[in-house]
């Protein structure tokens, strides 16, 4: 399934489309206008001497992408093995590729950019990759800020790359 900001018209600044997934317990949602693809859960070439929340590389069109598991990137308590509902969202921050594995995709949203509460209200332990929430009476809505998490797994990544050149 292919998805970016050009697909869906989203005319007015205070409205932003995002993806609605699930990890566990949690709902999440990232602006669309950072993903590439939805992809099925593949094989996934591992890489020795990585942090545990990563999983590995993955070939998509000759290209290798590096695919975290989302849950234990945030540490949150998951299943042990993925089912055949686990998807890898494909992210770019307009530099570097990362695929994120979640538990389920649930749909596309619009939500109202002052809906957003700020990421300082947000009582997580992984506050510090949120945007903030949107709260409803059904459920929190956590807006990932996909941005830093990019920066900050490529940044580990290419650390690791650094020490195991010297």
């Amino acid at each position: 399934m292919d998805l970016n900001s050009e697909t869906l018209p989203n005319t007015e600044k205070t409205k932003l489309t995002v993806l609605h997934f699930a990890i566990s317990d949690y709902r999440f949602c990232i602006d669309i206008s950072y993903i590439k693809q939805l992809v099925d859960l593949v094989f996934l070439q591992t890489v020795p001497g990585t942090p545990i929340y990563f999983k590995g590389l993955m070939n998509f069109h000759g290209q290798e992408i590096p695919v975290i598991d989302l849950a234990t990137y945030l540490n949150i308590s998951n299943k042990d093995q993925y089912d055949l509902n686990c998807k890898i969202i494909l992210c770019n921050d307009g530099q570097h590729d990362l695929g994120l594995i979640v538990d389920e995709i649930v749909g596309l949203e619009t939500i109202r950019r002052e809906s957003i509460q700020a990421q300082e209200l947000c009582q997580h332990d992984f506050s510090t990759f949120l945007e903030g929430a949107i709260i409803t009476k059904q459920e929190e809505l956590l807006v990932l800020n996909i941005a830093k998490i990019i920066t900050h797994v490529s940044s580990k990544d290419q650390n690791s790359e650094k020490q195991s050149s010297e």
